[in-house]
């Protein structure tokens, strides 16, 4: 019995290889040029009347160009060129750069020499791919145009399609409604799950929804009893896990090489920034330290200056203060002894003038007796009035003006008695 790689009779060629994907949409079948046709329709949202497959390899404009190959190359209506490919790996990240290279020269392949600009055709590179592309965004079919920053068209000649299958794969598959589904959720879950023997009631019910995926479905299984395909498959298979694991391994030791280098710099950058903010950190220890500590000397050493300089500050204005208050005790112990003095003065000052003015008026004893005794009566009134006014005058305003005071009064009594005995002498010289 020759060997086999399919793993059972009834096993299906996994569809999202690359060999797999390319066979079921260009075998020489009725089903597989409907599936297309359909598969088309439903991803691009058009009608197509005619369609033509076309050599897949495209020349080389110039011996530097790149090589362009793949998977299927078609024609829709007679005039907008398709490119389509299924691709598993995104190796490097480029992918996007891959796809815009590849509808550029699919533009430039189907657009003739001489042909007016209007007439350039409409180019689609549509890519089904078995990766998540944009981690940004969870929709699975993503239409690209080239446009302003402001969305406007530049135009439609360039398309580029990205279809990503693990964005539509559910959390109940088996149990999920597919009358529910876009047509491109139901291809793309025909592509996810038509190998796999746990799914085919999905499958089936697929089936039932879409002609195009039930032609697709035959031409599966067709392709399928194909030993060299399985062949190819394995080969693939292979292939793509080594690479896998080479981006796996790759990526791993990235990381912890990574991870090395960025300790280090973390090390060295840090032990910087530490050394920095220690001593920044230190700074400002050492200043509030050293302040507490100058703080602590300053106020001592300002108390005992303050005690110096308030001492003698204290005794100037003490002295002050003291002449003041000895000033105003000295005025006021002199103005008594002033008054004391002038009043002992006065008593005799007008006791001296009294006797004068007696010696006075005993001349004039010759006059009438009424007018000594009146002048004695006035002598003696005159002296009491004389010393008591001396006496209080002398103690409110002083030596100087007591005396002053008194004199001045006693020439006015002097006057008095002298008009009065000038007035008596008259009276007897007219008797």
């Amino acid at each position: 019995m020759a060997k086999t790689y399919r793993p059972s009779p009834n096993a299906l060629l996994n569809p999202r290889m690359d060999s797999n994907f390319k066979a079921l949409f260009t075998d020489n079948s009725r089903e597989s040029r409907n599936a297309l046709k359909c598969f088309l329709e439903a991803i691009l949202n058009v009608e197509v009347s005619d369609i033509e497959l076309r050599p897949n390899e495209l020349a080389e404009e110039a011996e530097t160009d790149k090589q362009s190959r793949f998977d299927i190359s078609c024609t829709l209506n007679g005039t907008e060129a398709v490119n389509m490919e299924l691709q598993g790996l995104d190796i490097n990240a480029c992918y996007a750069k891959r796809a815009e290279y590849y509808a550029a020269h699919l533009l430039n392949h189907y657009t003739p020499r001489g042909i007016e600009w209007q007439n350039v055709p409409k180019v689609f590179q549509i890519s089904i791919l078995n990766f998540v592309y944009d981690e940004n965004s969870s929709e699975a079919l993503t239409i690209y145009t080239m446009k302003a920053e402001d969305s406007r068209h530049l135009s439609d000649r360039m398309t580029i399609v990205f279809v990503e299958l693990p964005k539509m794969v559910s959390d109940d598959e088996l149990n999920v409604d597919v009358e529910k589904l876009t047509p491109v959720q139901k291809w793309g879950k025909f592509l996810l799950y038509a190998d796999r023997e746990d799914m085919q009631d999905l499958i089936e019910r697929l089936c039932q929804e879409s002609g195009g995926i039930m032609d697709v479905h035959v031409t599966l299984a067709k392709i399928s009893k194909d030993e060299a395909a399985w062949l190819r498959q394995t080969s693939q298979d292979i292939f793509e896990r080594d690479v896998k694991s080479a981006i796996l391994q790759g990526r791993e030791q990235g990381i912890a090489e990574g991870r090395a280098l960025g300790l280090a710099h973390g090390m060295a950058e840090g032990m910087k920034r530490g050394m920095a903010e220690g001593i920044a950190e230190g700074r400002e220890k050492g200043l509030a330290e050293g302040m507490k500590r100058g703080k602590a000397e300053g106020i001592s050493e300002g108390r005992e200056k303050g005690m110096a300089e308030g001492m003698k500050r204290g005794k100037a204005e003490g002295i002050a203060e003291g002449r003041e208050k000895g000033m105003a005790e000295g005025m006021k112990r002199g103005m008594a002894e002033g008054i004391a003095e002038g009043r002992e003065k006065g008593m005799a000052e007008g006791m001296k003038r009294g006797k004068a003015e007696g010696i006075a008026e005993g001349r004039e004893k010759g006059l009438a007796e009424g007018v000594k005794r009146g002048m004695a009566e006035g002598i003696a009134e005159g002296r009491e009035k004389g010393l008591a006014e001396g006496v209080k005058r002398g103690k409110a305003e002083g030596i100087a003006e007591g005396a002053a005071a008194q004199k001045a009064e006693d020439e006015k009594i002097i006057k008095e008695k002298e008009a009065e005995i000038a007035r008596l002498r008259a009276l007897l010289a007219q008797k």
